[in-house]
């Protein structure tokens, strides 16, 4: 279907849409079945299977509420959150560039800037720098002439012809039914009405999860009422002789209990099926796309697998040890500065998503502390970009990008 939007921008997949919701037809309809499956059965547990037995009560009420709400919610937010799509005006975290934008400001200011001179001697003028310097100046003046190249080949930045040749992440992957890039794609599940990815892939596993243990449940007061109502294997049908007049067990083979029956055993293999299937997905927060390109040899693990080992990618949290916040359908909340590690680009919350991709400029450079703090400027707010160094022999030298203010 590809990116979509209704009410104004207000809802849809697009690079303008407010809020997130994948308009896909199918996914419309299976997100709707799944809801509706879990509001039946509850309906339909309490009224035929909780009559008169106070052991059935206290299992519905303590045990299956919860895991009804539980997966509900999770339902609601594995929908409705945005999975991890790329927006419009995204850049790398690193780029070549910004060494360039580097060398030509502090080129400009040479010696006629003390702050240079603190910052790490740019401004000697020995022949040997100087020759430093003409080849990192010669190197921006070639990238120059090739500023007319197209921008999928634009310095080697992956860009996405689908997305207007917006920046494309190295775990990020095309999905053709919301018409985005999404990190971390796993796959498009039309039980949920979403792409899985990095943002909401925990509300799916969440989801799936808390649909087996609902299934669970719902068989064990089925199962429970049964023998309590007395039935038991006569001439391969299920007879009784206090079903009627014990109370609540005329209705317990009805129809709706029956259609109930299948409806959790089938639910409940479908789930376990999937749970099993995300099992790596957990433990090494890799999406299921990550695992096919490398065994293909498509791709490598420093690309596509997980960008540290310091917390659970997809639960989010400070520590890779279980915490409570795993269970609950809350939003992955991720260390100060590592969602834009995890996401894999850098975006100016100033843009609307409606702009033009990202693409290599000149940007001024400040005088910060100890070294040169070039700014990259998208929007009105600028980020900083990896520092214009000389080590002790002289040679200039670029830090990579490590934290930020």
């Amino acid at each position: 279907m590809g990116r979509l939007d209704i009410c104004g921008s207000r809802f849809g997949t697009s690079f303008h849409a407010r809020q997130w919701i994948s308009l896909d037809c199918c996914g419309l309809i299976c997100v709707t079945f799944s809801a509706s499956f879990h509001v039946f059965a509850m309906i339909d547990i309490s009224i035929r299977l909780l009559t008169g037995s106070i052991t059935a009560i206290i299992l519905y009420l303590v045990l299956y509420v919860p895991f009804f709400l539980l997966a509900i919610s999770s339902l609601f937010m594995a929908w409705s959150t945005d999975p991890g799509a790329v927006p419009m005006g995204a850049r790398p975290l690193y780029h070549p560039s910004y060494d360039e934008q580097q060398i030509s400001s502090a080129s400009k200011s040479s010696v006629s800037d003390p702050a240079l001179l603190e910052a790490g001697g740019v401004g000697e003028t020995n022949d040997d720098n100087n020759a430093d310097m003409d080849q990192l100046l010669k190197r921006r003046s070639d990238s120059e002439s090739s500023a007319s190249a197209s921008l999928s080949s634009q310095r080697g930045v992956r860009r996405c012809r689908k997305c207007n040749d917006n920046y494309k992440p190295h775990r990020a992957h095309h999905d053709s039914v919301t018409g985005r890039c999404v990190v971390k794609l796993d796959h498009f599940c039309p039980w949920v009405g979403n792409a899985v990815g990095a943002l909401n892939h925990k509300f799916f596993v969440l989801f799936i999860g808390y649909t087996c243990l609902a299934t669970i449940m719902s068989l064990v007061l089925i199962t429970t009422r049964v023998f309590t109502c007395g039935y038991h294997l006569q001439d391969g049908k299920l007879e009784s002789d206090t079903a009627k007049n014990a109370p609540g067990c005329a209705g317990i083979l009805s129809v709706d209990v029956l259609v109930l029956f299948i409806i959790s055993v089938l639910f409940f293999f479908f789930t376990v099926c999937m749970l099993v299937d995300q099992i790596q997905s957990i433990g090494d927060n890799t999406s299921k796309i990550a695992r096919l390109k490398m065994s293909s040899g498509q791709g490598t693990s420093d690309e596509l697998g997980r960008v540290t080992h310091d917390f659970n990618e997809m639960f989010g949290g400070t520590s890779t040890k279980v915490a409570w916040h795993w269970f609950l359908p809350v939003r992955v909340k991720f260390p100060n500065g590592m969602e834009e590690v995890v996401l894999g680009y850098k975006w100016d919350s100033a843009c609307d998503g409606g702009g033009e991709p990202w693409t290599a400029a000149v940007a001024p450079v400040v005088a910060s502390g100890g070294g040169l703090k070039p700014m990259a400027m998208e929007g009105n707010n600028p980020s900083p970009v990896p520092l214009l160094r000389r080590n002790p022999s002289g040679k200039v030298q670029y830090s990579p990008l490590q934290s930020r203010e």
